[in-house]
């Protein structure tokens, strides 16, 4: 890459640079150091230089794709690290190349702007929405910077794709119903497994769902307060970045405490173990989405517990602000979307609306006047 230097001897600047042959060459660039516009003009074509070497060198061979994964844990630490921005990643690289294997796509010199197009359709073949398919090309855009950087490439086709999402869905609440149907269901498929611990977290402490795999030594029985670290929460849009507590629900504190003493018979150090897409499991949410599909609930998803909490905290007059604080949210916008309050559920307020206003309109009993 060619550069700027200072010479003693001279007040101009001086360039360094590779020529075609592939020696290094040295030039006056006929601006001077005294002057900030010359310094920068200096620089522009110090810049041009340099994409003239990009332009002629030849591409080195990827020769595989050992070094995607190391730069991922350089740049955002440990990649078995659950919920971590690194874990995360590095699933979305494991399903590029999984993609990259079924298109025939050897190299990353080889991946064109119309694979953006065909990775989309396949990645809801395999089931993953719109909106997860253009995080994953972001992500892959970064991989190309890189690759870019090491001269693997000469351009980034995965840049400036402007690619509209799709709306989220909603998460719609829980009816007390479908609560005590999943609920029961739950029990009998598997008491105090992942998936019956997860629901009663979503349920009682308004988590997400690999919340739930909190280490026990975060739950403090005697204080009845959950410790949640900022690894379990720093991932989520919407959310703090940084760990929270929270006190335990009283309704959930008996079964939280059998939930416990179950884990450690078992020789456990988590509340419960959700399965791990790394290692070849079915993702946690599909599993979820599977069995409430059984359950003819295919319009809720766990996440809908979340909501359910939210929606009935406002119902009940619970300040927004102290509702922020036990879910971890950090913006009003975000927590006010979670609010799926209906016109049936508005019918006890208006039913108190009228009571006082007659109240207010009510006249004192008139006296009697007997005649003469």
């Amino acid at each position: 890459m060619a550069s700027t230097y200072r010479r003693k001897d001279s007040p101009f600047i001086w360039l360094k640079y590779k020529a075609p042959s592939g020696a290094w060459k040295n030039k006056n660039s006929g601006y001077r150091w005294d002057n900030i516009g010359d310094r920068q003009q200096a620089e522009r074509l110090a810049k041009k230089l340099s994409l003239e070497e990009m332009s002629i060198k030849p591409i080195k061979p990827m020769g595989g794709w050992d070094w995607v994964v190391p730069w991922i844990g350089t740049k955002w630490g440990n990649v078995s690290e659950p919920n971590s921005t690194a874990n995360r990643y590095g699933k979305y690289f494991q399903r590029w190349l999984k993609f990259f294997e079924e298109r025939d796509i050897p190299t990353l010199s080889a991946f064109r702007r119309e694979h953006i197009d065909e990775y989309l359709v396949w990645r809801k073949n395999h089931k993953g929405n719109r909106n997860t398919g253009i995080h994953e090309i972001k992500f892959l855009a970064q991989v190309l910077d890189e690759a870019l950087n090491r001269g693997f490439i000469h351009q980034n086709p995965a840049r400036k794709l402007r690619l509209a999402k799709d709306d989220p869905a909603e998460k719609l609440p829980w009816s007390d119903h479908e609560i005590a149907a999943v609920e029961t269901a739950l029990e009998q498929r598997d008491r105090f497994g992942w998936m019956h611990v997860t629901f009663l977290m979503g349920y009682y402490q308004a988590v997400r769902l690999r919340q739930s795999q909190i280490p026990l030594s975060c739950i403090d029985l005697k204080r009845q307060i959950i410790e949640y670290p900022s690894a379990s929460v720093k991932r989520f849009r919407g959310g703090s970045k940084k760990g929270y507590s929270q006190p335990i629900y009283p309704e959930f504190y008996p079964l939280l405490q059998e939930i416990i003493t179950h884990r450690k018979r078992i020789d456990k150090s988590t509340l419960c173990d959700i399965p791990d897409h790394n290692n070849g499991e079915t993702p946690a949410s599909v599993q979820w989405r599977e069995f409430l599909d059984t359950l003819g609930f295919s319009h809720l998803c766990h996440h809908g517990l979340r909501a359910t909490w939210i929606t009935q905290a406002a119902l009940r007059g619970i300040p927004e602000t102290l509702a922020k604080r036990f879910v971890n949210h950090a913006s009003s916008q975000v927590h006010e979307i979670y609010q799926k309050i209906t016109a049936t559920d508005l019918m006890p307020m208006l039913d108190a609306f009228l009571l006082a206003g007659q109240a207010r309109i009510a006249l004192p009993a008139s006296k009697v006047i007997e005649a003469d």
